[in-house]
């Protein structure tokens, strides 16, 4: 009957401390060549001795040598990229992805992309993860169970409240500041903050900056705040009926549909109402929006960089912030 990993079986880690896969091997009582094909995915190893192996590694902290694998087997390495379906309608997201890819190519590395949440864990044998922030920490976990590091690109799933580990975070508080100071400088004496997304830490904290900011200068009942969904056409035209209004959303997705919103209504931008939003959508650069620009090249280069680092053991320090630039345009 083969083992399973305990205290008493799993034996001392290798040579300074770090788990090898001989430890593994010992404690599922297989050899080692089992054992690194059955990380490794070939189709020769069962499904269960393959779990079992994954599972071993998982609970022992086993992290794959990265640069001896390509020295045995000449291959490349491969990286998951792991996101959500439903964040891919927004334009941070994609063009992040395409510089991913971009990288990827230039540097002869494997992106393969996860969609999420995966109905198989762990298939994807990654030597490391990317994943973007709005997928819980415990699905990025299980998505890791050969030992590979993972880097959360923005992370902003709830989950991440209280936690730390490698991620590369927008600079949401700065955008936010330079958004207040633009709006207050041209004027606006009244502000409703337009909250695009619930749940999401980035979009909260973008309000409580914007908020304290703008309490800086200005009375507290001159600022209100409400949700994207509870913004009604007569909303809108009431906060526009009295002057010095300036709406600010915590994405572009939500002050592009604001923008179309008030041009239906007659209401113009920045006589009546001045406007902003916070990303960077080339589509809101088309009519003007001002907004916070995200350096998705940036954010990429940097998530692209701090994983390879935490594969190859040289990463100094396990988190980013990607700087923010205002973007004034014609709606303030």
């Amino acid at each position: 009957m083969s083992k399973t990993p305990t205290a008493a079986n799993s034996g001392k880690p290798g040579r300074a401390g770090k788990v090898t896969i001989v430890d593994i091997a010992r404690a599922v009582g297989l050899d080692k060549s089992s054992v690194s094909r059955a990380l490794g995915d070939n189709g020769k190893i069962s499904a269960a001795t393959r779990t079992r192996v994954r599972q071993a590694a998982l609970e022992l902290g086993y992290q794959p040598n990265v640069a001896a694998r390509q020295l045995r087997t000449g291959g490349h390495l491969a990286v998951g990229l792991a996101i959500p379906v439903k964040v891919l309608d927004l334009y941070i997201v994609v063009k992040t992805i395409q510089e991913l890819s971009l990288l990827a190519l230039e540097r002869k590395v494997i992106l393969s992309v996860i969609s999420c949440p995966s109905t198989e864990p762990g298939h994807f044998m990654a030597d490391g993860i990317l994943a973007w922030g709005d997928i819980p920490f415990d699905d990025i976990q299980a998505l890791c169970v050969n030992g590979s590091p993972f880097v959360v690109i923005d992370p902003n799933n709830p989950s991440y409240l209280n936690r730390t580990g490698p991620c590369v975070r927008i600079d949401n508080a700065g955008g936010a500041t330079a958004v207040m100071d633009h709006l207050m400088g041209h004027g606006a004496k009244r502000l409703l903050f337009v909250k695009a997304q619930e749940g999401h830490i980035g979009h909260d904290e973008r309000f409580a900056v914007a908020r304290a900011a703008w309490l800086k200068k200005r009375p507290l009942h001159t600022i209100t705040t409400c949700l994207f969904r509870e913004l009604t056409d007569e909303h809108l035209k009431a906060f526009a009926a009295e002057p010095h209004g300036a709406i600010f959303c915590s994405n572009d997705q939500g002050a592009i549909a604001v923008w179309h919103r008030m041009a239906k209504l007659g209401i113009k931008a920045p006589e009546n109402l001045m406007l902003a939003g916070f990303d960077g959508d080339p589509y809101g650069e088309l009519f003007g929006l001002t907004t916070a620009v995200v350096d998705a090249a940036k954010l990429a280069k940097e998530s692209f960089d701090l994983l390879l680092a935490l594969m190859d053991r040289t990463a100094k320090g396990h988190s980013r912030t990607v700087p923010v630039e205002l973007r004034a345009g014609s709606t303030s």
